[in-house]
């Protein structure tokens, strides 16, 4: 059997598609495996820190690796192994997941404003690839970034997109 090396797709913070394809299966069908890790282990399997077994193959074959750290080098290589033995990807194959990145909010305007309740809204145009956990602050006064400064807090979860919290039994100024 042979083995051809190909591409991965662009990774994701902490999934990645890698991809393998059997070039020959040298007359035996052969069972594919993916290895993958932090540190290319080349020809040996037992250098490689992670295995995907892709059963017998007759062409193309791909698995999403998952579980990945963001802003890591990764490396994977193919092996194909039939009754003549196991044949490697000529070549070792890397990627490097994208770092998390602060999240990016923009403020909307507040609605619902009576002497009693307000609706605070935000929308999180960007997470940073990571899950955004939104709090709102708010008082009397502009407390800024310092978040225990802030007389009130409403936590509204995880999320993106669009986020309101409903405010109500204020009093007036």
């Amino acid at each position: 059997a042979s083995v051809e090396y190909l591409e991965a797709a662009p990774p994701a913070n902490t999934t990645a598609p890698v991809r393998g394809a059997l070039a020959s299966s040298g007359g035996d069908a052969p069972q594919a495996t993916i290895h993958w890790g932090t540190t290319d282990g080349g020809t040996n399997a037992a250098a490689w820190q992670n295995a995907a077994p892709q059963g017998w193959q007759a062409d193309a074959f791909s698995e999403t690796l998952s579980g990945l750290t963001p802003g890591t080098t990764y490396y994977y290589r193919s092996s194909a192994t039939n009754g003549a033995g196991t044949a490697w990807a000529a070549a070792t194959g890397s990627f490097t997941t994208p770092p998390i990145s602060a999240p990016v909010l923009a403020n909307e305007d507040v609605d619902g404003v009576t002497d009693r309740t307000a609706n605070l809204r935000v929308d999180v145009t960007g997470t940073g690839g990571s899950p955004t956990t939104v709090t709102f602050y708010w008082g009397a006064s502009d407390a800024g970034t310092e978040a225990g400064a802030w007389e009130h807090v409403a936590p509204a979860g995880s999320q993106d997109g669009a986020v309101s919290r409903f405010l109500g039994g204020l009093s007036a100024a």
